[in-house]
Parts: C-alpha cells; sequence; structure tokens
C-alpha cells in the first residue's frame, strides 16, 4: 500500500511562489535603479555642459558679475534669472534671450549659491525646493560654490557652471 504524500505539493507551491516573488522584486529594483541612473546621466550632460557654458559667456556681457557680488553679499540661495529679467537688457538682446530659451528647451535660470545652508537644506519655503528633482541635484552639488543652474524640460534635468571666484 502506498502512502499519499499531499503535503509536498503544499510545500513545492510555497517554494516557487518564494522564488518568483524574488525575481519579480530583483527585477523591480533593478528597472528603479535604471531609470534614476538615466535620469542622473541626463543631468550635466555635454551638450548640456556647452549650452550652460555659452549661456554663461552671454550672461557675463551683461551684468552677471554684479549678480554674483550681490548673491554674495547679501548671502542670497539664489536668484531666478529668467525669471525676473536681473540682466536689464534691451528689447531686442531680451527678445534673443527668449528665442534662446526656447529653442534650447531651457525651463529655468538659477543663480544660486551652493555655499549658502538654507537653499542646500531647502529651508524657509524656497520655490526651488518644491520640486524633488532640484532638491536631488542640490545634494549631489552643496558646498561647491556659486553656479549658474539650468533647468530644462520643465525641471525634469538640470546642467550648472561655476560662475565667480567663490
Amino acid at each position: 500500500m502506498r502512502k499519499k504524500s499531499r503535503g509536498f505539493i503544499f510545500v513545492e507551491t510555497i517554494v516557487v511562489i518564494a522564488v518568483v516573488s524574488f525575481l519579480i522584486i530583483s527585477l523591480y529594483s533593478l528597472s528603479i535603479s535604471y531609470n534614476n541612473n538615466l535620469k542622473i546621466s541626463l543631468n550635466d550632460d555635454a551638450k548640456n555642459l556647452y549650452e550652460a557654458y555659452y549661456l554663461k559667456k552671454f550672461y557675463n556681457t551683461y551684468n552677471l558679475d554684479n549678480l554674483v557680488t550681490t548673491i554674495k553679499e547679501d548671502n542670497l540661495p539664489y536668484l531666478n534669472i529668467k525669471e525676473n529679467n536681473l540682466l536689464e537688457l534691451d528689447e531686442e538682446k531680451e527678445t534673443f534671450l527668449n528665442n534662446l530659451y526656447y529653442k534650447l528647451n531651457i525651463s529655468n535660470v538659477w543663480l544660486m549659491n551652493f555655499d549658502n545652508e538654507s537653499l542646500i537644506n531647502c529651508e524657509n519655503d524656497l520655490i526651488v525646493c518644491q520640486n524633488s528633482q532640484i532638491k536631488n541635484y542640490l545634494e549631489e552639488n552643496k558646498n561647491e560654490g556659486i553656479k549658474l543652474v539650468i533647468a530644462y524640460q520643465d525641471n525634469d534635468f538640470f546642467t550648472s557652471v561655476k560662475v565667480g571666484e567663490s
């Protein structure tokens, strides 16, 4: 007479479920890390660094040094260059700059003081800190002096170049 082994099917099912669950969790974590690495790799790529460099050269011809001095002396966390027209451009240069922003898909330009603790810690309800992507970018670049930070495609990725002597 042969014994029926009913428990073996139950144990086999539990082991298969555990293995499949482990594989699904592993694949999910790999996909999440891949997406994060992809977003990080979009920040500061060569094309955007060249754009930032030439935009900085353009700004240098129009009052950027005064803005750097202002941000240092007043210990400001950042200045929004694109929104506030801080460069005091004439209408022709302003039109040129707006077309450049459009063609390069630039959504915002800030002059940021990365030595300012309220910026790095996102204190005082700073507007730039409302976006989680820029919070991560700030964390990666803290204590690096004053930088021109450019946000592309609705603040999804960023690039920056050092400005002034800091």
